[in-house]
């Protein structure tokens, strides 16, 4: 049985609106699945830098959990999930 009474933070190599947030490595996008999957709560941390960046692997739809990121970015407006610190 497994405690999902944690939240996950996780982080990407890539944030598109579009593409969602990306990974560059097939087995860390499975961890981060899993983790997702397996907590109470999951947020990705994401630095405003890599907005625009995809790389190969969806970790998850932009969407899929709340984005704690450092920049606005005017794409960002339909979108209820976004958390700028």
């Amino acid at each position: 049985m497994v405690d999902k009474n944690f939240p996950a933070l996780i982080g990407a190599n890539g944030l598109s609106v579009t593409m969602g947030l990306t990974s560059h490595d097939s087995r860390e996008r499975a961890i981060k699945q899993i983790a997702i999957a397996n907590s109470q709560a999951a947020y990705f941390l994401v630095d405003s830098n890599k907005y625009g960046d995809v790389a190969m692997y969806k970790i998850a739809d932009i969407d899929a959990c709340p984005v704690i990121t450092g920049k606005y970015f005017d794409d960002f407006e339909a979108l209820e999930n976004i958390i700028v610190v």
